[in-house]
């Protein structure tokens, strides 16, 4: 704010002079340690609330589908029938992308080992955010028999290794409403029941109760 000063001269005649306050600059007030420890606090809360919640999910949501209990059938006036490992691959190629999963998937592989679940393995085109991505897709299935039927029970889903269990249900009920396997080779004049299944290095095996017309 201007400031007026009155002076006098020899001649007696009054001189007003105006003088300026200088600025009056407004510091800012500095943090206060409480702002610091509060700002730090929520920092730290936040990554406590993710880690549990990452924690939560491998724990209650991420884990593998436990296995179909199953009993050994009887083998008597069985017929049983070999799928190749070529074949379960072929199978499992032409029926895969029909399966509910978020992407198409190229390059099945499938480990076939005694008595043991299969391990398909297939590379996975995905679009994230508008770009399209390669993911390695990991199924492990178990198969087993049902009404006579085969079926495959899905026991593990991941992408890149991060697991994906909210998509098992969906795929195995796409896969058991295209896999069937086609007993019409077998003599006629039987009518043909799944019994048993087993796996091997080499294959499938399917054994079939044979019942006379």
């Amino acid at each position: 704010m201007d400031q007026s000063e009155q002076t006098v001269d020899d001649e007696g005649e009054g001189t007003i002079l105006l003088t300026q306050e200088p600025p009056i600059v407004k510091k800012q007030a500095p943090v206060s340690r409480k702002q610091v420890a509060l700002f730090s606090a929520a920092f730290v809360a936040g990554i406590l609330l993710a880690f549990i919640w990452l924690l939560g999910y491998l724990l209650f949501f991420a884990a593998d589908v436990p296995p179909i209990a199953t009993t050994p059938a009887s083998t008597n006036g069985a017929v049983s029938v070999q799928a190749s490992a070529a074949f379960v691959t072929a199978l499992i190629q032409k029926n895969i992308n029909n399966a509910g999963l978020p992407g198409e998937v190229e390059n099945v592989h499938v480990i076939l080992k005694h008595n043991a679940p299969l391990i398909v393995t297939g590379d996975m085109h995905m679009n994230v955010l508008g770009i399209d991505t390669l993911r390695r897709l990991t199924v492990t299935l178990q198969p087993y028999i049902s009404a006579c039927q085969i079926h495959v029970h899905v026991l593990h889903v991941d992408v890149q290794g991060f697991p994906l269990p909210f998509l098992a249900q969906t795929v195995e009920n796409k896969i058991n409403e295209q896999m069937k396997l086609n007993v019409s080779g077998l003599p006629s004049g039987f009518t043909y029941c799944a019994t048993s299944v087993r796996t091997e290095t080499s294959g499938l095996f399917v054994t079939y109760a044979a019942v006379p017309d």
